[in-house]
């Protein structure tokens, strides 16, 4: 039990705070993905896009920049994580939810 609360305690707080930058700063796998799921996408306005262990949806507000018109939900095991991404301004005003 003391290993799923310490690293509950991780992801709500450490690895939080080192994902901010991502947030600036998209990391090369996000640009990666984004540019795979840009290139692959089929045409069309009535999108949506499931991102499975999404933490603070960093993924999803770039995607969402790139992508205005796809609709995204992301999902996370850490409660905590997704309250603070449905709380931040660039989630919360870029429709992901």
């Amino acid at each position: 039990m003391a290993e799923i609360v310490g690293s509950t305690q991780y992801m709500n707080s450490d690895y939080v705070e080192y994902q901010k930058k991502y947030r600036r700063d998209m990391r090369e796998s996000d640009r990666v993905t984004s540019a795979l799921i840009k290139d692959n996408l089929p045409a069309g306005d009535d999108l949506t896009l499931l991102d499975i262990g999404c933490h603070n949806g960093n993924l999803l507000y770039h995607l969402k920049n790139a992508l205005p018109t796809l609709r995204m939900t992301g999902g996370d095991l850490f409660q905590g994580v997704i309250d603070g991404c449905r709380s931040a301004a660039p989630c919360s005003n870029h429709g992901v939810t």
